[in-house]
């Protein structure tokens, strides 16, 4: 299990901003940062239509560690999921406005 949270080489130079497009391929987790359980914060550029929206704007991850920032139910989300054995869910106290936003998370 230690093995698996060792830090592996990346192909890529070191970077501090990376910015991902809708209606792409999915990337795989070492193809980009390293942002499980470090510092970070994600912004999605947003356009909330007048009936809403909801859907995942980016996820990280999967049942074994990760994270997801969606909207649900009107509200911003997001949920960590610590190594398969504590998942914590934050939502927003408010819904999401219809117009163009850019929705923010710091960890």
């Amino acid at each position: 299990m230690l093995r698996a949270q060792e830090e592996r080489p990346q192909i890529a130079v070191d970077r501090t901003s990376y910015t991902f497009y809708p209606n792409t391929q999915p990337i795989s987790g070492r193809s980009t940062s390293a942002t499980l359980n470090r510092p970070h914060s994600i912004t999605a550029d947003v356009e909330i239509p007048e009936e809403g929206a909801e859907g995942v704007l980016l996820s990280v991850g999967g049942v074994d560690g990760g994270y997801s920032f969606y909207v649900k139910d009107g509200k911003l989300c997001y949920v960590h999921n610590y190594v398969g054995k504590e998942i914590t869910i934050v939502r927003s106290k408010e819904n999401v406005p219809a117009g163009r936003h850019e929705l923010r998370f710091e960890f």
